[in-house]
């Protein structure tokens, strides 16, 4: 897997802290930090191009193509310091089959250290940090303004580019949340040509979006996490069957916690950093650690009837 983060701000590869003490004076963007650019080609108003119906036999494209070289470019470079699928693994004994990753060399406060350090404004102090962990980016994606998608290669980031990171799960087969069976959320009423089902019997509710027409599946779920987003709501995606179906976790903040789950947490599995933990950790703990942060029947209720108007309105 990867993770994908959003570039923000005033500079390339920076994000603005609103604290008055980093707002404080001239923020000087840093210099000569290049990588990868995948521009997205603009698609006609009138041209149905994402709304195709598309399967796992279909041809690789050429952001697939480019996304599995640069992770094997990567690897060969010794830059994602260990070989995943060396790792040891096992699938928790009971009916949800979580599965649990033991890596000792895990570091769980990666992305939120990758943020804290990278993406923010940069003092001094920071730049030897910035320099290593450029090398974790595989490449950056972003909408440019020809018809055809293109490669450029070496380029300094543009605004509110979305960075593709290297991070430390690359597993193939599917997560646990992908086996549990799915009923409709709105009693069989077909919205649109999206079709909108609740997760049943996991201990985070989750919601899962189905369709072959990329282009209304995309609409929806992408006015959805915007309303989220504004409401500051914590959630994750997961994207499987080539986009056809995505899974969307929305999160209470739980004040016990350091950062929120993970997406392959969300989906159901773990990464244990000892040994103890790894042959200790139990299905009743897992699920516990997901409903903590999972929405109350009342909120998540409430989150369904938000997603049903925001349909509603896009049909409209």
């Amino acid at each position: 897997m990867v993770s994908v983060t959003q570039v923000e701000g005033e500079y390339p590869f920076l994000r603005q802290n609103s604290s008055s003490e980093q707002s404080k004076g001239d923020q000087v963007p840093p210099k000569g930090i290049k990588t990868h650019l995948y521009s997205l080609g603009v698609i006609p108003k009138d041209n149905d191009a994402c709304g195709g119906s598309f399967t796992a036999e279909d041809s690789q494209s050429l952001l697939d193509t480019f996304l599995l070289s640069q992770w094997e470019y990567h690897a060969w470079r010794g830059q994602l310091e260990y070989d995943v699928t060396a790792c040891e693994f096992k699938v928790i004994s009971g009916r949800k089959k979580f599965i649990v990753q033991l890596n000792n060399r895990w570091n769980a406060q990666f992305l939120k250290e990758f943020e804290n350090n990278f993406l923010e404004p940069l003092r001094f102090m920071k730049s030897n940090y910035m320099k290593n962990c450029k090398e974790e980016i595989l490449f950056c994606v972003c909408q440019g303004e020809k018809e055809s998608s293109e490669l450029l290669p070496l380029t300094v980031l543009p605004k509110d580019g979305v960075l593709i990171i290297a991070n430390a799960n690359y597993f193939a087969n599917p997560l646990p949340v992908e086996l549990f069976p799915t009923i409709s959320a709105y009693e069989d009423v077909l919205i649109t040509d999206t079709q909108i089902c609740e997760v049943m019997d996991y201990p985070l509710k989750t919601l899962v979006f189905m369709s072959k027409n990329l282009k209304s599946l995309v609409a929806l779920v992408t006015k959805i996490c915007s309303t989220l987003h504004s409401q500051n709501t914590a959630f994750n995606l997961l994207i499987t069957d080539c986009g056809t179906k995505i899974y969307l976790f929305p999160q209470v903040k739980n004040v016990t916690m350091e950062c929120q789950l993970f997406p392959w947490e969300c989906g159901g599995y773990f990464v244990c950093n000892n040994e103890a933990n790894y042959e200790n950790i139990s299905e009743t703990e897992i699920s516990k650690h997901l409903a903590s942060v999972s929405l109350d029947d009342g909120s998540f209720k409430a989150f369904k009837h938000v997603c049903f108007s925001i349909a509603v309105n896009l049909v409209d």
